[in-house]
């Protein structure tokens, strides 16, 4: 059997769904990405939406991101450039923006200096050869066969997305498990990742930039 997770940040903390032979197993929701690990002990494959492999100011920005961008092509924008770890690494949000400015790169956002948190718990177990970094976008469009028509935050975009699942036979149950205040998109993330992951576990995935060497960031799908 084929045991995998697909995780997504969400407001008080992760969201994991589970997934046993391609099919939708189960979800909770973690404090910390660590008890997510410990309780998954079993899972094959971790597949996770968040940056793993941080540039520095001299290698950003980073080539899977751009890749990815041009992969979803209509929903480039929602792919966001990750921040320098010299700005990541700052004390405040000020001094980040600061370390930007001097880096030359784009300022960094409140809201993407606020997410260093998560991005740093998952670096701390980067080395763990079952965890890969995926991005839902990327995904549901693999999982279309081509770029998604509508944001995923708006009504039509859930619509889009429920039956991209429904036509790839993942369908949702109407009891995932305890989720806290995980939004209906962690949910939705949360599962392609998962999708994502059993492809990875079964060695079908692709991965962008499809030129990346080996031990080089990259975005699984």
């Amino acid at each position: 059997m084929t045991y995998v997770v697909g995780v997504d940040g969400a407001p008080d903390g992760w969201v994991a769904v589970r997934m046993l032979d391609s099919k939708i197993a189960g979800a909770a929701n973690y404090g910390s990405f660590a008890d997510l690990l410990k309780t998954q002990a079993e899972a094959l494959v971790v597949a996770v939406d968040m940056p793993i492999g941080l540039p520095t100011a001299e290698a950003w920005p980073r080539t899977p991101d751009q890749a990815a961008r041009d992969y979803i092509g209509l929903r480039r924008s929602s792919v966001f450039a990750v921040p320098i770890v010299e700005a990541l690494n700052a004390p405040t949000h000020a001094k980040a923006v600061q370390r930007c400015v001097e880096a030359g790169t784009p300022k960094l956002s409140q809201q993407a200096y606020a997410l260093r948190h998560k991005i740093f718990e998952v670096a701390n177990f980067a080395s763990d050869p079952r965890i890969h970094e995926v991005h839902p976008e990327v995904s549901f469009a693999a999982l279309k066969g081509g770029h998604l028509d509508y944001g995923k935050r708006t009504w039509n975009g859930h619509r889009e997305r429920m039956q991209i699942l429904a036509r790839a036979n993942i369908g949702a149950p109407d009891d995932l498990g305890d989720l806290g205040r995980a939004g209906v998109d962690d949910v939705l993330d949360a599962i392609v990742a998962a999708w994502s992951a059993s492809r990875i576990a079964n060695g079908i995935a692709g991965y962008l930039p499809n030129d990346a060497p080996v031990g080089a960031p990259r975005i699984w799908y």
